[in-house]
């Protein structure tokens, strides 16, 4: 009697063997590679950490894959891991991020003796880099007052400042850029980046009115403060008068600024407290 599958059945023992090769592929991948040093633990959560992220990433769900093969990859690295990460970087619009992955596993040296999935990994990377590349957006920010050292982030990560003035690159889309410093207002604007693109923005930092006004009265502070303190020597060493003048020499001869309590006192100009002796 002659047995007919459905072709159900046979969907379902196609992704079984599929699922199946995948899985002795990772054991395989992460037994092959086991260090002495690494704890067993580590491996084990690895490969089932690997498996989920890439039965993920092939259902098309790669922002929940990510997370899986970021913890794979964290407790043990293998080329088939870190490969299908950066793919689905790419596929997530994190470009930047992802062809970085995909260079790590085209550069990677492999030994002779490297199970076959890692050379099929390298050569799927490869493929997906080639294609992923041209899409990278390349930002160019300025900052003006150009001298001003200014803190600026694209996104909310934090940009070197060897990157200003020159093409930073990013991911192609919308991006919020901030800039702010010391004594300025801080300054911020929106822009979008197709694939590919080379754009330029400028920022421009603004002084803080209410950060000038605020210098007289500290200065009156300190006026205030040196006063305070004046009736307060006088009462302690009398009958010595306290008497307040300029140091003419606010460096040492080692060029090391000398320290006085005239130093706290005054910021526009070194000060001296000197103790004169007065017959009463």
């Amino acid at each position: 009697m002659t047995r007919v599958r459905s072709p159900a059945l046979l969907r379902s023992n196609t992704g079984g063997r599929r699922f199946g090769a995948l899985c002795a592929a990772l054991v395989a991948m992460l037994s092959s590679v086991g260090h002495a040093d690494e704890a067993a633990e580590n491996i084990a959560a690895a490969r089932t950490l690997g498996i989920q992220g890439v039965q993920l990433a092939d259902a098309g769900k790669c922002p929940e894959a990510i997370e899986k093969l970021t913890r794979a990859e964290a407790l043990h690295h293998a080329p088939t891991i870190l490969s299908r990460l950066g793919e689905c970087q790419v596929n997530v619009g994190e470009v930047v991020n992802g062809t970085e992955n995909l260079n790590m596993v085209v550069r990677e040296e492999l030994p002779a003796s490297a199970p076959k999935v890692f050379r099929e990994a390298q050569k799927r990377a490869k493929k997906v880099l080639n294609a992923a590349m041209p899409k990278i957006a390349y930002l160019t920010i300025r900052v003006t007052p150009s001298e001003v050292k200014a803190n600026v982030s694209v996104a909310g990560k934090a940009v070197p400042a060897a990157l200003l003035g020159a093409e930073r690159p990013t991911d192609p889309g919308t991006h919020q850029v901030s800039a702010a410093a010391e004594g300025y207002k801080p300054a911020s604007a929106t822009i979008t980046l197709g694939e590919g693109a080379h754009q330029e923005l400028s920022l421009l930092l603004e002084k803080d009115s209410s950060a000038v006004s605020a210098l007289p009265a500290i200065s009156m502070h300190r006026e205030s403060v040196r006063q305070r303190l004046t009736i307060v020597l006088t009462a302690i060493y009398a009958p010595h008068r306290v008497r307040w003048e300029r140091n003419p020499h606010p460096y040492s001869r080692d060029g090391n600024r000398q320290c006085s309590m005239g130093d706290f006192m005054r910021s526009e100009g070194v000060a001296r407290v000197t103790f004169v002796d007065l017959e009463m």
